[in-house]
């Protein structure tokens, strides 16, 4: 009955963890209730997308990229939106010391409150009125100064910007009308932006001449048009903010160098009155040494930003962090440390720590850290760096929705690889490696219980005989039938106690000891996260119930049946 009862808690606990294991798999490599992976429509046009899927209840853009320390241990970066990523993030109870929502909130007060002009919904294209003039001395305004290249910065509802080419603009002193399809940027039909979008700035880009001049650029007008050709003007607000940055790509260092200047932004005037543009720059270019055999072009960036509050670049980025990349860096919780995110060097301050961070590879590396998309790409902009863009997001599906989600997800071409947790998790459950021997251990354990009960009940039955006689004498001598009766139900009881007792202990110890060690990923790997042995009480208190049940019944029947006290007598005498 010891070896039965082991068996079977063996088998239960076997079971119970390869199942868990299997979801924990799953939720780690998915992240959320749904993943969507490589989408073929551009980075632009893919959060709007799931507006239109019936189910869905929250989304969240994930961004990836990558650097090294140490001894090249690579590092994985993971930016999302931690606000809605506390109901969208499977991220098992023991990773972390403390909640989701807690390990995350000091991810979201990185956050700034971002400026712009907020566009209507359903925007196809944006158009705008520029005028560039070359001012020199004296003040007049003189033609054939060489074009500008003119883009338009934007940013999405989840706090992401987009950078978009709006053409040259030549320095004529003339008006020029030019266009942003933004319908084109996210795909066409595929793709819908995450609206609603608001208008974050212009940049100019010129090659900054031998001999610096000054520039004026003019914001005549702007306007949006939708999907029936309506245009619709946008309007700065009343307290409407400008700021101005200028970034130089000068890798040799010869902008500004000697008797040449550096480019500066002098005036930036928003509009005061209707009648008046709706602002209005003045700046120099610049200059550097001519581009010839030991120079490079200098490529120069005037930014004109509508701006709302700015990132504090003299204050770590928060960011949580997996315990490997604290033993790869041989930092803290609270440290803050040094990092090219990005190609840009960060300071980053370890506000939380985790075991492991869903959908990151194997901690045998330098392990992972997780930030605030938004905070981190103001960040990056901040420094002169280059934003990161989401390439996959996380769904939350409603209760029961997640299956009939997914393939809405499936029926559209254009949205890539679908991920879902609960098909996923079913599809691991399903791998021989694991299903097999769980088969087997389940017949193994009904083996031994089927031999325990057929044992013990044979080993009762001649306990029994054994003590007939016994019980017949001392029933002819006045014993209590009762109390004859209960005295092998004690007996046999107490036996049954105990080897149910040793038989659990043995088996949970068999549980925890050997299962870690068989349940292994389809590549044999050790899976992550790493297993949790589980022993589940309600189907150990069933299979207790069916493995006690034979031999309570016999000892039951044995102790019932009694003794005819004369026969037993005769029998005792030889009669």
């Amino acid at each position: 009955l010891v070896l039965a009862v082991a068996m079977g808690v063996f088998a239960v606990g076997q079971g119970a963890s390869w199942d868990r294991s299997q979801a924990d798999q799953a939720a780690y490599r998915t992240g959320a209730d749904i993943a969507v992976r490589e989408s073929t429509v551009p980075p632009f046009g893919q959060g709007g997308v799931f507006d239109e899927v019936d189910g869905v209840a929250a989304v969240a853009p994930v961004a990836r990229t990558s650097f090294t320390v140490g001894k090249a241990r690579s590092v994985e970066v993971l930016a999302t939106d931690t606000r809605t990523a506390p109901d969208l993030l499977h991220l098992r109870e023991d990773l972390t010391d403390e909640p989701t929502a807690a390990l995350l909130r000091p991810l979201g007060r990185a956050r700034v409150a971002a400026g712009g002009l907020a566009l209507p919904e359903e925007v196809h294209e944006l158009r705008f009125r520029l005028r560039l003039s070359v001012v020199r001395e004296g003040g007049d305004e003189a033609a054939g100064a060489g074009a500008t290249s003119v883009f338009v910065t934007m940013r999405d509802r989840y706090g992401v910007p987009y950078r978009f080419v709006a053409g040259d603009l030549p320095s004529d002193g003339h008006a020029h009308t030019l266009t942003v399809r933004l319908a084109d940027a996210a795909g066409g039909e595929a793709g819908r932006p995450a609206g609603p979008l608001h208008l974050t700035g212009f940049i100019a880009t010129h090659t900054a001449p031998a001999v610096s001049v000054e520039r004026r650029l003019v914001l005549e007008d702007l306007l949006t048009v939708g999907a029936g050709g309506a245009e619709h003007p946008v309007l700065p607000k009343e307290d409407q903010r400008w700021s101005s940055a200028v970034r130089a790509t000068d890798p040799q260092g010869i902008l500004g160098l000697g008797e040449r200047e550096h480019p500066e932004v002098r005036t930036l005037r928003p509009s005061r009155a209707p009648d008046d543009p709706l602002l209005t720059a003045r700046y120099t270019t610049g200059s550097a040494k001519p581009p010839g055999y030991r120079s490079r072009p200098v490529t120069v960036e005037v930014s004109l930003l509508a701006t709302g509050e700015s990132p504090k670049t003299d204050e770590p980025l928060p960011a949580v962090a997996t315990d490997a990349f604290l033993s790869a860096t041989g930092a803290s919780v609270g440290d803050t440390v040094q990092n090219e995110i990005g190609g840009t060097e960060l300071p980053v301050r370890i506000t939380g720590s985790l075991e492991a961070l869903p959908t990151t590879g194997a901690d045998d590396g330098g392990g992972a850290l997780l930030f605030d998309l938004a905070a981190l790409d103001a960040r990056l902009q901040a420094e002169d760096g280059d934003p990161l863009e989401a390439d996959e997001w996380w769904l939350g599906a409603s209760p029961g929705t997640s299956d009939e989600i997914a393939e809405r997800l499936r029926a559209i071409p254009s949205t890539g690889t679908v991920v879902a947790r609960e098909e996923l998790t079913e599809r691991l459950r399903s791998d021989p490696l694991g299903s097999r021997p769980r088969t087997a251990l389940t017949g193994i354990a009904v083996a031994a219980a089927v031999l325990a009960a057929t044992g013990f009940a044979v080993s009762a039955a001649g306990a029994a005989r054994e003590r007939r006689n016994e019980y017949a004498v001392l029933q002819a001598l006045g014993a209590p039938r009762r109390m004859l009766a209960r005295t092998p139900l004690l007996e046999q009881g107490a036996l049954v106690l105990l080897s149910l007792l040793l038989g659990v202990g043995l088996g949970t110890l068999l549980t925890r000891l050997v299962v870690p060690l068989i349940v292994l990923t389809s590549q044999a790997d050790t899976p992550i996260p790493a297993l949790l042995v589980d022993v589940p009480v309600g189907p150990l208190l069933q299979l207790v119930g069916v493995l006690v049940a034979a031999p309570l019944i016999m000892i039951a029947v044995t102790a019932l049946r009694g003794a005819v006290p004369a026969a037993s007598l005769r029998a005792e005498r030889g009669d």
